[in-house]
């Protein structure tokens, strides 16, 4: 190939890859008795290194490579991709209106209103209530919870604790009333649902909580260890003007509600020898994953390294994922009994 015609060839489209593998050199002598011209190498380690090609070159070191090394394309550039890119500029940012209106419809609007707890209360009536307040099935998500709190309690004598949450577009409303307040906490959640909290069941990041029932206990970016509560089920009671509440305890447990997502890192190690071709080692990674990643979570990014040592190689690397953490855990009869006791004193 004449030397303008590489030129003009690198100019129009180039690529930055990085190639994984053993005996780089032998790849990349191959490719430059093919002809290929190649730019800005680094050597990341003894089986990694980057550099810039043609796309033409790029494409003559991936029939070259075949299953021995593993070639990503980080980068891409030139006349060519930049004239493709502006042609499919029309067709993206329809595609990006589209999305936002369909998250719009998703987020913005409540597309159901439950009630938990009403025993003499009338729950048609509480809707009714809530729908005057601001708060209505079809309606807007950020209504004023406060508002709809405050309008039960006016309405309604026998509300003594109101929580108003919402959740992906699903609105709970709590209430505990005050003569049937002693038999919801200790009869109705002993045994139809415990109190309990909701906890971490792996070590996680947190990015975001919505709270149904509970009190929460973590922040967006907070690092959490497996077994650290995520939504406490025991909740401080205000005062109030209603004696019904003088015999109770100043906390009332629940069985907690809520959902978290977070970012979760696996880590995953195992040994191979030299002879292990770079696709049965990407075949393992991938049975790891199945086997140890919840099929629910999103992988998010994922690290594959080599550390040579004698005449084996060990592989390591980190898969990180979004996902919805968080197991439930009654909360233990010991912490009951001291509440107990403290409220007698």
């Amino acid at each position: 190939m004449p030397e303008k015609s590489k030129q003009s060839s690198f100019i129009s489209h180039w690529v930055r890859i990085r190639i994984e593998g053993f005996a780089l050199e032998k790849l990349i002598s191959k490719a430059i008795a093919e002809g290929v011209e190649f730019r800005n190498i680094i050597y990341e380690g003894e089986t990694s290194v980057l550099l810039s090609v043609s796309y033409e070159g790029f494409r003559i070191f991936k029939d070259l490579a075949r299953n021995r090394y593993r070639i990503t394309l980080i980068k891409e550039g030139g006349s060519a991709p930049a004239v493709r890119h502006f042609l499919k500029q029309r067709v993206m940012i329809a595609g990006i209106l589209v999305f936002i209106l369909f998250f719009a419809a998703q987020s913005m609007f409540i597309r159901e209103v439950n009630i938990v707890g009403c025993q003499r209360i009338d729950e048609s009536q509480v809707l009714e209530c809530a729908r005057k307040a601001g708060l209505k099935k079809g309606g807007f998500v950020n209504f004023d919870a406060a508002k709809v709190q405050q309008s039960i309690y006016e309405n309604f004598d026998a509300a003594v604790w109101v929580k108003v949450g919402v959740a992906g577009g699903y609105a709970e409303i709590q209430i505990v009333e005050s003569q049937s307040a002693t038999q919801y906490s200790r009869e109705q959640l002993d045994k139809e649902k415990k109190p309990c909290n909701l906890v971490a069941d792996v070590d996680c990041y947190i990015e975001r909580v919505y709270t149904l029932r509970g009190v929460s206990m973590v922040e967006t970016g907070d690092f959490v260890k497996k077994g650290g509560i995520l939504i406490s089920g025991k909740i401080p009671l205000e005062k109030t003007t209603y004696g019904e509440w003088e015999d109770l305890n100043t906390v009332l447990k629940v069985h907690a509600a809520g959902e978290v997502t977070a970012r979760v890192p696996y880590y995953y190690s195992f040994y191979v020898s030299k002879d292990e071709s770079r696709e049965k080692v990407d075949a393992r990674v991938r049975q790891w994953i199945k086997e140890n990643v919840p099929k629910k979570a999103q992988i998010l990014n994922k690290s594959l390294n080599f550390s040579e040592k004698e005449n084996i190689i060990k592989v390591y690397g980190v898969i990180e994922t979004r996902q919805k953490v968080g197991k439930e855990k009654e909360i233990a009869v010991s912490e009951r009994n001291a509440n107990n006791h403290d409220a007698e004193h």
